[in-house]
Protein backbone atom coordinates (compact mmCIF):
# COMPACT_ATOMS: atom_id res chain seq x y z
CA UNK A 1 0.00 0.00 0.00
CA UNK A 2 1.05 3.53 -0.91
CA UNK A 3 1.43 5.81 1.96
CA UNK A 4 0.57 9.85 1.03
CA UNK A 5 3.46 12.04 2.79
CA UNK A 6 1.53 14.51 5.57
CA UNK A 7 3.36 17.52 3.88
CA UNK A 8 1.79 16.62 0.71
CA UNK A 9 -1.91 16.38 2.04
CA UNK A 10 -0.96 20.00 3.83
CA UNK A 11 -0.12 21.77 0.82
CA UNK A 12 -3.38 20.08 -0.70
CA UNK A 13 -5.52 21.71 1.16
CA UNK A 14 -3.82 25.08 1.22
CA UNK A 15 -3.73 25.37 -2.26
CA UNK A 16 -7.45 24.63 -2.35
CA UNK A 17 -8.59 28.11 -1.13
CA UNK A 18 -11.12 27.04 1.04
CA UNK A 19 -11.53 27.56 4.64
CA UNK A 20 -13.90 25.58 6.58
CA UNK A 21 -17.19 26.97 7.54
CA UNK A 22 -17.86 28.32 10.41
CA UNK A 23 -19.60 26.30 13.37
CA UNK A 24 -23.68 27.54 13.63
CA UNK A 25 -24.35 29.34 16.69
CA UNK A 26 -27.71 29.61 18.31
CA UNK A 27 -28.92 33.42 18.14
CA UNK A 28 -28.29 35.37 21.30
CA UNK A 29 -31.33 35.97 23.47
CA UNK A 30 -32.99 38.95 22.93
CA UNK A 31 -31.05 39.85 19.81
CA UNK A 32 -32.55 41.64 16.56
CA UNK A 33 -33.58 39.25 13.92
CA UNK A 34 -32.32 40.09 10.29
CA UNK A 35 -35.23 40.41 7.50
CA UNK A 36 -36.75 37.17 6.66
CA UNK A 37 -35.25 35.13 9.32
CA UNK A 38 -37.62 32.17 10.54
CA UNK A 39 -37.83 32.91 14.44
CA UNK A 40 -38.20 36.77 13.53
CA UNK A 41 -42.02 36.05 12.47
CA UNK A 42 -42.43 34.20 15.37
CA UNK A 43 -40.99 36.27 18.08
CA UNK A 44 -44.06 38.50 19.65
CA UNK A 45 -43.55 42.01 19.67
CA UNK A 46 -42.41 43.03 23.36
CA UNK A 47 -45.55 43.97 25.51
CA UNK A 48 -47.61 43.73 22.42
CA UNK A 49 -52.12 44.24 22.91
CA UNK A 50 -54.15 42.17 20.63
CA UNK A 51 -56.71 44.68 18.83
CA UNK A 52 -59.25 45.87 21.13
CA UNK A 53 -57.95 45.00 24.59
CA UNK A 54 -58.93 47.20 27.36
CA UNK A 55 -56.59 49.44 29.39
CA UNK A 56 -55.28 47.52 32.34
CA UNK A 57 -54.32 48.17 36.16
CA UNK A 58 -50.74 48.58 37.50
CA UNK A 59 -48.14 46.34 37.20
CA UNK A 60 -48.84 45.18 33.35
CA UNK A 61 -44.96 45.07 31.86
CA UNK A 62 -41.69 46.70 33.06
CA UNK A 63 -40.65 50.59 32.97
CA UNK A 64 -39.59 52.24 30.46
CA UNK A 65 -39.69 56.24 30.87
CA UNK A 66 -37.12 57.42 32.81
CA UNK A 67 -39.52 60.70 33.04
CA UNK A 68 -42.66 62.42 33.42
CA UNK A 69 -44.50 61.55 30.11
CA UNK A 70 -45.92 64.89 28.00
CA UNK A 71 -48.98 66.20 29.10
CA UNK A 72 -51.01 64.83 25.71
CA UNK A 73 -52.11 61.96 23.91
CA UNK A 74 -53.67 60.76 21.21
CA UNK A 75 -53.98 64.12 19.35
CA UNK A 76 -55.44 65.57 22.57
CA UNK A 77 -53.67 67.86 25.43
CA UNK A 78 -54.82 69.24 28.72
CA UNK A 79 -54.05 71.45 31.56
CA UNK A 80 -52.95 69.72 34.84
CA UNK A 81 -53.61 71.24 38.13
CA UNK A 82 -51.45 71.73 40.58
CA UNK A 83 -52.87 69.11 42.86
CA UNK A 84 -51.16 66.45 40.35
CA UNK A 85 -47.64 65.87 40.07
CA UNK A 86 -46.60 63.95 37.17
CA UNK A 87 -44.00 61.45 37.42
CA UNK A 88 -42.68 58.68 35.45
CA UNK A 89 -45.03 56.19 34.11
CA UNK A 90 -44.87 52.64 35.61
CA UNK A 91 -45.03 50.90 32.51
CA UNK A 92 -45.22 51.22 27.68
CA UNK A 93 -49.08 51.53 28.47
CA UNK A 94 -49.47 54.30 30.23
CA UNK A 95 -49.44 57.65 28.11
CA UNK A 96 -48.81 59.52 31.33
CA UNK A 97 -49.27 59.07 35.16
CA UNK A 98 -49.52 61.35 37.91
CA UNK A 99 -49.30 61.17 41.99
CA UNK A 100 -52.06 62.83 44.46
CA UNK A 101 -52.17 62.99 48.19
CA UNK A 102 -53.87 64.59 50.42
CA UNK A 103 -55.02 63.87 54.22
CA UNK A 104 -56.57 60.78 53.29
CA UNK A 105 -53.50 59.28 51.93
CA UNK A 106 -51.69 58.79 48.58
CA UNK A 107 -53.99 58.11 44.97
CA UNK A 108 -53.04 57.92 41.31
CA UNK A 109 -54.08 59.20 37.95
CA UNK A 110 -53.47 57.09 34.82
CA UNK A 111 -53.19 58.06 30.93
CA UNK A 112 -53.87 55.28 28.42
CA UNK A 113 -53.52 55.65 24.76
CA UNK A 114 -53.79 52.60 22.63
CA UNK A 115 -54.11 54.11 18.90
CA UNK A 116 -56.91 54.59 16.31
CA UNK A 117 -60.05 51.78 17.81
CA UNK A 118 -57.88 50.38 20.31
CA UNK A 119 -58.78 49.95 23.70
CA UNK A 120 -62.24 49.01 23.59
CA UNK A 121 -65.04 50.17 23.52
CA UNK A 122 -66.11 53.13 25.94
CA UNK A 123 -69.28 50.70 27.29
CA UNK A 124 -66.91 48.00 28.15
CA UNK A 125 -64.44 50.20 29.90
CA UNK A 126 -66.74 51.52 32.23
CA UNK A 127 -68.25 48.24 33.13
CA UNK A 128 -64.57 46.77 33.44
CA UNK A 129 -64.02 50.04 35.76
CA UNK A 130 -67.27 49.29 37.40
CA UNK A 131 -66.14 45.80 37.75
CA UNK A 132 -62.84 46.46 39.61
CA UNK A 133 -65.40 47.77 43.21
CA UNK A 134 -67.71 45.97 45.30
CA UNK A 135 -69.71 47.62 47.83
CA UNK A 136 -69.83 47.14 51.64
CA UNK A 137 -73.62 45.94 51.77
CA UNK A 138 -72.98 43.70 48.83
CA UNK A 139 -75.22 45.67 46.50
CA UNK A 140 -74.23 45.71 42.96
CA UNK A 141 -71.77 48.56 42.29
CA UNK A 142 -73.35 49.48 38.87
CA UNK A 143 -76.06 51.09 41.25
CA UNK A 144 -73.61 53.30 42.81
CA UNK A 145 -71.77 54.14 39.68
CA UNK A 146 -72.35 57.62 38.44
CA UNK A 147 -72.18 58.05 35.02
CA UNK A 148 -72.17 61.07 32.77
CA UNK A 149 -71.79 62.11 29.41
CA UNK A 150 -70.88 65.84 27.94
CA UNK A 151 -69.01 68.10 25.43
CA UNK A 152 -65.68 69.00 25.88
CA UNK A 153 -64.22 71.07 23.05
CA UNK A 154 -66.20 69.46 20.39
CA UNK A 155 -65.86 66.09 21.63
CA UNK A 156 -67.69 63.38 23.85
CA UNK A 157 -66.25 62.67 27.04
CA UNK A 158 -68.04 59.87 29.54
CA UNK A 159 -67.01 60.08 33.17
CA UNK A 160 -67.44 57.47 36.02
CA UNK A 161 -67.44 58.03 39.82
CA UNK A 162 -68.00 55.42 41.91
CA UNK A 163 -67.05 54.56 45.41
CA UNK A 164 -66.34 51.15 47.65
CA UNK A 165 -63.86 48.54 48.04
CA UNK A 166 -61.13 48.33 45.16
CA UNK A 167 -59.51 45.42 44.09
CA UNK A 168 -58.60 45.92 40.38
CA UNK A 169 -55.24 46.36 41.20
CA UNK A 170 -52.88 43.76 39.38
CA UNK A 171 -49.31 42.50 41.19
CA UNK A 172 -46.09 43.34 39.76
CA UNK A 173 -44.13 41.46 37.25
CA UNK A 174 -42.29 38.92 39.75
CA UNK A 175 -44.94 39.06 42.04
CA UNK A 176 -47.56 36.25 42.06
CA UNK A 177 -50.38 37.32 44.69
CA UNK A 178 -52.60 40.37 43.42
CA UNK A 179 -52.70 43.31 46.05
CA UNK A 180 -55.24 43.30 48.87
CA UNK A 181 -58.87 44.33 48.35
CA UNK A 182 -58.58 48.63 49.45
CA UNK A 183 -61.64 49.71 51.60
CA UNK A 184 -63.33 53.37 51.28
CA UNK A 185 -61.72 54.12 47.73
CA UNK A 186 -62.87 56.04 45.02
CA UNK A 187 -62.56 56.04 41.77
CA UNK A 188 -63.01 59.17 38.82
CA UNK A 189 -62.78 58.15 35.49
CA UNK A 190 -63.15 59.67 31.92
CA UNK A 191 -62.65 58.34 28.64
CA UNK A 192 -62.19 61.43 26.08
CA UNK A 193 -63.17 60.18 22.25
CA UNK A 194 -60.36 62.09 20.83
CA UNK A 195 -59.70 62.57 16.94
CA UNK A 196 -56.94 59.82 17.30
CA UNK A 197 -58.97 57.03 19.21
CA UNK A 198 -60.28 56.89 23.06
CA UNK A 199 -57.78 58.21 25.42
CA UNK A 200 -58.37 56.71 28.79
CA UNK A 201 -58.43 59.14 32.53
CA UNK A 202 -58.19 56.77 35.53
CA UNK A 203 -57.94 58.26 39.38
CA UNK A 204 -57.65 56.20 41.99
CA UNK A 205 -57.54 56.36 45.46
CA UNK A 206 -58.78 56.61 49.29
CA UNK A 207 -62.34 58.24 48.80
CA UNK A 208 -60.92 61.12 51.29
CA UNK A 209 -58.22 62.33 49.18
CA UNK A 210 -60.28 61.87 46.07
CA UNK A 211 -62.59 64.32 47.19
CA UNK A 212 -59.84 66.64 48.06
CA UNK A 213 -58.57 66.85 44.94
CA UNK A 214 -61.76 66.16 43.04
CA UNK A 215 -62.82 70.07 41.54
CA UNK A 216 -59.01 69.72 40.18
CA UNK A 217 -59.48 66.47 38.41
CA UNK A 218 -62.84 68.35 36.91
CA UNK A 219 -60.50 70.73 35.92
CA UNK A 220 -58.56 68.65 33.87
CA UNK A 221 -60.80 66.98 31.83
CA UNK A 222 -62.54 70.51 31.23
CA UNK A 223 -59.49 71.31 29.88
CA UNK A 224 -59.16 69.19 27.34
CA UNK A 225 -58.54 69.86 23.38
CA UNK A 226 -57.06 68.73 20.38
CA UNK A 227 -53.30 69.01 20.54
CA UNK A 228 -51.33 71.39 17.83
Amino acid sequence: MHRVCPHILILVVACSGRSPAPAASATEPGSPLPPGHPAAEARPAANQLPPGHPPTGTGEVQPSATAPGPNAAGGLAWKVPEAFVARAPKSRMRAAEYGVSAEGGAGELTVFYFGPGQGGGVQANMDRWIGQFSQPDGSDSKRAAQVDERTVAGMKVTTLDLKGTFSGGMAPMMQKAAPAPQTDHRLLGAIAEGPRGPVFFKLVGPAATLEAVRAQFEQLVGSLHPAG
